[in-house]
């Protein structure tokens, strides 16, 4: 199992100093069975809000790391993050 803690977040803050706006998500990726080489990551959305991507699409080849790779790259390019600051935690 792969899996990473990723955020997005804007220069402004909110009245609690928190980043605005301020998007978390906790993604896990596991072999999948149809496939030897093959993986499925599942986007939790942290910050609140629901998954605004869909949380899982399978990869054929790669493995879970590709599996992690496509939903980190997925979760950037979703307009409402592009241009913002990011993190990749992964553990």
């Amino acid at each position: 199992m792969e899996r990473a803690y990723v955020r997005f977040w804007g220069n402004d803050r909110d009245e609690h100093g928190m980043p605005n706006p301020y998007r978390s998500y906790l993604i896990f990726s596991t072999k999948w069975k149809e496939t030897p080489d093959g993986a499925i990551p599942s986007i939790f959305p942290v910050s609140g809000e629901l998954c605004p991507i869909p949380p899982h699409v399978p990869v054929e080849k790669g493995g879970e790391r590709a599996a992690l790779d496509q939903a980190i790259e997925r979760l950037k390019a979703f307009a409402p993050n592009q241009g913002l600051s990011h993190h990749v935690e992964e553990y």
